[in-house]
């Protein structure tokens, strides 16, 4: 079935197109740096008060988090309501968070086994970043080492954001039945939380528990197909999508470029660009499609390659639009390299076994 003829639904193809939008900011936010000693590494385009523009841009970039935790709320909570359909009893939950806590490791250990004992030959030994302590290289592997030390014990710094959605996806069936009780209340305090709350960092469980809420909320109360229902021609939605782009870039300026906090507001235009306008332009519609069935992989290797492997060869090309293109390129390439790898080995077999059961054959 195509885009046109579910154009009212949220689908996984949508997902995907979101999530190729989402990564797409990830690698530029994570390769142009707010830091000025890293403003010489590439030409920029032009400069806004001694600032390059490619850093204002990557400030914005950061609501790519956001719209990856809208999307994990969006999709546990369909997944949850199909699998209690199918799986009744007390065994339920469990079997659930074993399921997806299953599907969130299975890349992740695959990623971890390549790349970190590559480690070695980049001059990085276990011992320096890991330590004596075994736990350090247990929390790790688990995805976990952020919630007991920040980045001080990992091999990948990026990684913190498998600690939070690790737990969240542990928690998601309580999430879910405390949601139940009172939905508008639940997204209310999500937001209130992530607002009110001091000196919130990015890596904050308060910040980013409010736009898995919203998520759930979205697939909760089928908001998708009702804004369709609303916003019913291509002019409404460009208008709609236009001014909110004007109205959350106006409220993240004037709330300072570096806050997450408002991330919750400024991730709705590129999500509803991804279900409105991206799946009526075809080759765009693809190309994004197939970036975001991969984003997950890029996510959790692309560290490596320009921050800690390849960092000369990354910026050596450089003009930032030229570096990121080519960065972008190689992190397709890899990703494309480390699923066939998967493939091959028949390594997703065994997680497909692992997690198979009446209620999750079709999950």
């Amino acid at each position: 079935m195509d885009f046109m003829s579910r154009e009212n639904t949220f689908t996984i193809k949508h997902t995907n197109i979101v999530k190729g939008i989402a990564i797409l900011m990830l690698l530029w936010h994570h390769l142009f740096s707010s830091n000025p000693n890293t403003f010489d590494r590439y030409v920029s385009v032009f400069w806004i008060k001694g600032i390059p523009v490619e850093v204002f841009i990557g400030g914005f970039c950061k609501v790519c988090v956001a719209i990856f935790m809208f999307l994990s709320g969006y999709g546990l909570f369909k997944s949850y309501t199909a699998f209690s359909q199918k799986e009744k009893g007390i065994k339920k939950d469990s079997s659930f968070i074993k399921n997806r806590w299953l599907k969130l490791m299975s890349p992740f250990w695959f990623v971890y086994v390549v790349f970190v004992p590559l480690s070695l030959f980049f001059g990085t030994s276990f011992l320096e970043v890991y330590g004596k302590n075994p736990f350090h290289y247990i929390a790790d592997f688990f995805g976990l080492s952020y919630l007991f030390y920040g980045n001080t014990y990992t091999m990948n710094e990026t990684w913190w954001y498998m600690s939070i959605i690790i737990v969240l996806t542990l928690l998601f069936p309580l999430i879910v039945k405390g949601y139940k009780k009172f939905p508008e209340l639940a997204v209310f305090i999500s937001i209130a939380v992530c607002i009110i709350l001091p000196s919130l960092k990015i890596k904050d469980f308060s910040v980013w528990i409010c736009p898995l809420v919203i998520g759930v909320f979205f697939a909760h109360k089928q908001l998708f197909e009702k804004i369709s229902g609303v916003f019913d021609t291509t002019l409404k939605q460009v208008l709609i999508i236009t001014v909110s782009f004007i109205l959350f870039f106006y409220i993240r300026m004037t709330t300072s470029m570096y806050t997450v906090k408002v991330d919750f507001l400024f991730m709705l235009p590129f999500i509803l660009t991804g279900f409105f306008i991206i799946p009526k332009i075809p080759f765009i519609r693809t190309v994004l499609e197939q970036l975001g069935k991969k984003s997950g992989l890029i996510f959790l290797f692309h560290t490596f390659i320009f921050s800690k492997y390849f960092q000369k060869f990354t910026y050596s090309f450089k003009y930032s639009v030229l570096i990121y293109i080519i960065f972008l390129a190689v992190c397709v390439a890899v990703a494309f390299a480390l699923d066939g790898l998967m493939r091959l080995t028949r390594y997703q077999k065994l997680f497909d076994y692992l997690t198979r059961s009446k209620a999750t054959k079709k999950d």
